[in-house]
């Protein structure tokens, strides 16, 4: 699947939240999340390399963790990211079989997240990372054809500026090159 992502950094979480509640929406229950990501051993950051992460999800402490494995290619040329995600019933034969073929943990990054869903298709996460005591917003849409992708970073533009977002504060690197 198509993805445009967009990724800034939050100085003020609690602003930020009401800013998002005052345009009518309202981040859904935090839960955590840590992703293991692996890179091939020729990894150049920022040149179209495809990272798999292994992602474990724990929603709430009575139910089990959920277990995906997620292929993502960042094309710089388009700024589209290409994702990929299926779940995985074991965690420890899905890190052995990516080590098998290869691959080197480049960073574990675990967070803190909380979500939306906008009415435009647009969904907002709000992600707080351990290693670095940083907060982050990012924003996802599917792309559905890639004609519209100009018209989706205007939307996630907009939305931006209406939650003072910066654009000075618009993140390039990944989570897990952030964790090095």
């Amino acid at each position: 699947m198509k993805k445009i992502i967009v990724k800034a950094e939050v100085k003020d979480v609690d602003k930020l939240e009401n800013r998002l509640m005052n345009l009518g929406y309202d981040f859904d229950p935090m839960y955590w999340q840590h992703s293991r990501i692996f890179v091939p051993r020729n990894y150049e950051e920022h040149n179209n390399f495809a990272r798999m992460i292994l992602r474990m999800d724990v929603k709430a402490v009575d139910r089990p963790a959920r277990y995906s494995l997620i292929c993502k290619r960042h094309l710089e040329k388009t700024k589209i990211d290409l994702v990929h995600e299926t779940l995985v019933s074991s965690y420890a034969e899905a890190a052995n079989i990516l080590l098998q073929m290869g691959l080197i943990i480049q960073s574990e990054v675990s967070r803190t997240r909380q979500e939306v869903v906008l009415d435009n298709g647009i969904t907002i996460y709000l992600d707080q990372i351990e290693h670095g005591r940083k907060s982050y917003i990012k924003f996802e849409a599917v792309l559905e054809n890639e004609s519209e992708a100009e018209e989706i970073r205007n939307r996630i533009e907009v939305l931006m500026m209406d939650l003072n977002i910066l654009p000075d504060l618009v993140v390039k690197d990944t989570y897990g090159e952030t964790a090095k």
